[in-house]
């Protein structure tokens, strides 16, 4: 975890021990250090999986493929991570109150979805839910 990261996740638990948890959904404006919202809740759903690197990896070739430029786009992790959540019927108040195990398993159906209904995105050999795509370019985009 870089000391951006450990500073911002220090902020918000400062802020949800404070005020109580509804009001740490509020919280992104008072987090230090330019944290967006977006930022928090991509930390939430790419750390609930144990291999970021590769989740990153797999994004980075999944942009590269999408576009000549690759996906250094921090502009883009907002639209990234409302498209994913969109795709999965999820809110961010949600996110933000869900347990790792509960965000690998909404993900895991959503990706079961995917395949049964032909969402199925290509990368590099390996075929991915478009659910899986989209948590993997999040990943790409918070380590770029």
């Amino acid at each position: 975890m870089r000391r951006r990261e450990f500073v911002g996740a220090a902020a918000t638990l400062a802020v949800a021990a404070a005020t109580g948890p509804r009001a740490a959904g509020a919280a992104p404006h008072l987090i230090a250090d330019g944290w967006r919202s977006a930022d928090i809740v991509a930390d939430q759903l790419v750390s609930a999986f144990p291999r970021r690197q590769s989740l990153a990896a797999i994004g980075d070739a999944y942009g590269r493929s999408e576009t000549d430029a690759g996906v250094v786009c921090d502009p883009c992790l907002e639209s990234h991570v409302e498209g994913l959540l969109d795709h999965l019927g999820l809110a961010e108040s949600e996110v933000r109150q869900m347990a790792p195990d509960t965000i690998r398993a909404r993900i895991k159906a959503g990706t079961a979805a995917d395949f049964t209904e032909g969402r199925i995105v290509r990368v590099k050999g390996w075929l991915l839910g478009e659910a899986e795509a989209r948590l993997c370019m999040i990943a790409a985009l918070r380590s770029a």
